[in-house]
């Protein structure tokens, strides 16, 4: 905290002796009331003699002192500690998301940190940590572990890497004083999408009588990078050279009128309001009598 012995008091002057931030308990009327802060600028080994000269001010490290008289001067020492309850930190913290040129994942960070004199800020720390993958996983045996990075200005903007596009983060801006009181900002985001990096899974079909439908799955976690908003199919038919092409939210697709001696093929993929990804592996029947 760095709250320390002061001073000397000689003939209504205050001798400092020490660096520390205090307020004073029956000081002489000149300082009466003040909390005030003492800068040593200079002093010598020598008490009764010494001189020096106060810097008055606020400061998050305040401490009563107590008065011992002796023969030669009234010396104030620290007494009974408290804390000075001022609100001394303001944290303004915001967030965004972006996708690079080269397709990766950045989290713009832009904050602001205001204070008042009864916080002397001696770090500033932003910690990054993901809540959950993809919208759907939460093991911390996937989702990365907490990181931390320190920062030097009271405001600024920052981009910040991370691995997973439509992952939840929680930013946290801590602000340290000297007296170890620590403020705290936190923001929660989720990144920016990307297409899919992977094709639905489980592609199968079922054939009864005039009837053929085929399902699949959505894919897999992590590999979705955002909201399957549609999935995009393309369906043949003995050899058509105009494929039936199209969209459908669910994850199924029925035909009907199938008859025997038919020939057709299937695939499909996944979209997000950022693009479509791969397709399955494409599948074919021939229906035989």
């Amino acid at each position: 905290m760095g709250c320390s012995s002061a001073g000397v008091i000689f003939g209504g002057r205050l001798v400092f002796t020490g660096k520390t931030g205090m307020q004073v308990a029956n000081p002489p009327s000149w300082i009466a009331g003040r909390r005030i802060v003492f800068r040593q600028e200079r002093f010598s080994a020598r008490p009764a003699s010494g001189r020096g000269r106060i810097w008055i001010g606020r400061r998050g490290c305040s401490q009563e002192f107590c008065r011992q008289t002796n023969s030669n001067a009234t010396r104030i020492l620290p007494c009974i500690k408290h804390r000075d309850t001022t609100s001394g930190v303001n944290i303004t913290l915001d967030l965004a998301s972006k996708l690079t040129f080269r397709n990766d994942v950045r989290l713009i960070v832009t904050w602001n940190i205001s204070h008042k004199l009864s916080c002397e800020i001696v770090d500033k720390v932003f910690t990054i940590k993901q809540k959950d993958l993809d919208g759907c996983e939460t093991s911390s045996a996937l989702v990365q572990a907490p990181r931390s990075i320190r920062i030097d200005t009271l405001n600024g903007r920052r981009l910040i890497k991370t691995k997973y596009p439509n992952s939840l983060y929680e930013v946290s801006l801590d602000v340290i004083c000297e007296t170890n009181d620590t403020y705290r900002k936190s923001v929660e985001i989720r990144t920016v999408e990307k297409e899919p990096t992977a094709s639905p899974t489980n592609l199968t079909y079922e054939l009864n009588g005039e009837m053929l439908k085929f399902e699949w799955r959505i894919p897999p976690c992590g590999k979705r990078n955002g909201n399957i908003t549609a999935y995009d199919y393309v369906f043949q038919k003995n050899g058509q050279r105009q494929l039936s092409a199209d969209k459908t939210r669910n994850n199924f697709k029925v035909y009907f009128d199938m008859e025997r001696g038919d020939l057709w093929t299937f695939k499909v993929r996944a979209e997000t309001a950022r693009g479509r990804g791969p397709y399955t592996r494409t599948i074919s029947y021939h229906l035989t009598n």
